[in-house]
């Protein structure tokens, strides 16, 4: 009998929606409801008689002005969905880490202002609860309790005075949506790209690090900022260009939080800064305690001044602001002693600053593209500049002591306003071949049709190794028709087409593989035109228009391609001689 009265006990109870401001008894045929709905009335207090449904598993007490979740919410050990938004609670007793099965806790829209840390401590309710919305509230931090929820699918805050995110955030591996939109945070830690996220709101935040246009691109590019600075913490290098910055998001060095001091600290030991094409108008106020630079490149922002700071950059070897507004530069950088590369193409530059006259390590100085109308006095330099670049200003004549620069390598001068050329510049000593002298290099290099496009790719870690380095810009280019071939040197016996492939790409040129199948015309004609490109080749100071059509070099262009990879020869190949 009594089997078949809890077979058709009611599982529900719902007293919702009726104005009561205290809960009267529960009925005895309701002692083992499941579920039970008290919500929309105008209850103060935590009703004490839900203590008697001890198979309770879905409460929903929302919209009533309930002050505080007492502590007898611990004899509810089947509680699974727990409803209480929309209520002037303030106190939540830690008993409720002790419902051990709850899967969701909605306390939207009270007054918490934390989260008790029993949340944590109790190891099945880490394992279970996968939803906690506890948006509009007030909230100052995060409690690490959350951070320990592994099966935590959903976590909503938004509307709190969150000021941080804790770092240990990426332990919620299981977390698919993050809401903290509308609060106080200035930060995201790294440890956020862990996280197989679909939801990011960051919305409403004074966001400085990543700035809030990088969050508002998505999921994908704030991971890509954040990835970055992970990086910067392992390799001290930090690439953040094309990520439409505003201002350098360099932490505070007052702040005392630990979620800043480790951003602080890396930006501190940073070797390499790349923040080219964004939107900068300015350097970062804490330039100066970046003393590990070797390279800053802000190329492609609109930059207007360099602050007297990058004077106490002793170690900058390489400095990169081409295509800004920069009008000067401060007299301090004469204490960048290290500096080889000073690069300020597309500039308004109307004078070379005289403080460049002083880097006396200064190795190349690239000024093209501005208003330059005048050259500083070179006297006191120590005569180390490779290269300089002067063209496309208004220059209208040259200093005499120019004299000086005895290790010019490259001076480009073109598109100016120069009546006269001083003698003092032919004094200089003749400018050095720019190809070396291996043979098959050499060779790649004049021969070939295109360049290598990993020549200029490395060029600044080269210059930082102590290799010259050399750009497609400063080959020197002779039309088709004028050029002189003999057979290369270091060939020694190639001959036919491999002394072609030599001539063309060295040893690391591709290979013709013949496939003939059983056509032995086609491979007949191949044989004899490349004999014939041979015996061309092999007259030493013959002119090519003289003996090499461009017919031929159409069809060994053909046959040559500029990749690293076999090239078949069909059968059908139409080669006529």
């Amino acid at each position: 009998m009594c089997n078949k009265i809890l077979t058709y006990a009611p599982r529900r109870l719902d007293w919702s929606g009726r104005g009561m401001k205290t809960m009267p008894q529960i009925p005895p045929e309701y002692k083992n409801a499941q579920t039970v709905l008290l919500n929309d009335n105008k209850l103060t207090a935590f009703p004490q008689e839900l203590n008697q449904l001890g198979i309770l598993q879905n409460l929903r007490i929302d919209s009533n002005s309930i002050t505080n979740v007492p502590s007898y919410v611990a004899l509810f050990p089947m509680l699974k969905h727990l409803r209480a938004h929309d209520n002037a609670i303030s106190m939540l007793s830690s008993n409720i880490g002790q419902c051990k099965h709850l899967i969701s806790l909605d306390l939207q829209r009270n007054q918490l202002s934390s989260i008790p840390l029993s949340l944590a401590a109790c190891t099945g309710l880490t394992k279970n609860l996968k939803t906690f919305r506890i948006d509009k509230n007030r909230l100052k931090t995060i409690d690490q309790g959350v951070t320990k929820m592994k099966s935590l699918l959903q976590f909503r805050a938004s509307h709190n005075q969150i000021k941080e995110i804790p770092v240990e955030i990426g332990n919620a591996s299981q977390l698919t949506e993050l809401s903290l939109n509308h609060n106080l945070i200035e930060a995201i830690p790294p440890s956020l790209c862990k996280l197989n996220l679909k939801i990011l709101r960051l919305d409403q935040n004074p966001l400085k690090r990543p700035p809030i246009n990088v969050v508002i691109r998505g999921i994908q590019r704030t991971y890509d900022y954040l990835n970055r600075l992970e990086h910067a913490v392992i390799s001290w290098d930090l690439d953040l260009h094309r990520f439409d910055m505003q201002q350098v998001p360099f932490p505070s060095a007052s702040s005392s939080k630990s979620s800043e001091q480790w951003e602080f600290d890396m930006w501190c030991r940073i070797r390499c800064m790349v923040l080219a094409e964004n939107r900068l108008q300015s350097f970062p106020m804490e330039l100066q305690l970046m003393t590990n630079l070797t390279i800053l490149d802000v190329r492609q922002n609109r930059i207007s001044a360099v602050p007297p700071a990058i004077g106490s950059l002793h170690n900058l070897q390489i400095f990169d602001a081409s295509q800004n507004f920069i009008q000067t530069l401060p007299t301090q950088m004469k204490h960048n002693i290290a500096l080889q590369e000073l690069l300020l193409e597309n500039n308004r530059l109307s004078v070379v600053p005289d403080v460049v006259a002083e880097l006396q390590n200064l190795k190349e100085l690239r000024l093209s593209n501005n208003q330059i109308i005048a050259l500083p006095d070179l006297s006191k330099s120590a005569g180390n500049l490779e290269i300089l670049y002067l063209d496309h200003n208004k220059l209208s004549g040259l200093v005499n002591d120019m004299f000086v620069l005895t290790r010019l390598k490259i001076l480009r001068l073109n598109n100016n306003s120069l009546l006269e050329i001083p003698g003092e510049l032919f004094k200089l000593r003749d400018r050095e071949h720019l190809i070396d002298s291996n043979p098959a290099k050499e060779a790649k290099f004049l021969l070939g049709s295109i360049i290598d496009p990993a020549i200029r790719r490395n060029r600044i870690r080269d210059v930082l190794n102590g290799i010259r380095p050399y750009s497609y810009r400063e080959i020197s280019k002779v039309p088709l028709q004028e050029r002189e071939y003999s057979k290369p040197q270091g060939s020694g016996t190639r001959r036919s087409w491999e002394l072609v492939r030599f001539a063309l790409f060295g040893d690391e040129g591709p290979r013709i593989i013949l496939k003939t199948k059983g056509n032995k015309q086609s491979a007949a004609n191949l044989m004899y035109f490349c004999h014939d490109l041979y015996n061309k080749l092999d007259q030493p100071k013959k002119k090519l228009e003289a003996n090499l059509h461009e017919t031929d070099v159409q069809r060994l262009r053909e046959m040559f391609r500029p990749q690293k990879q076999n090239i078949a020869v069909e059968q059908e190949m139409n080669v006529s001689v």
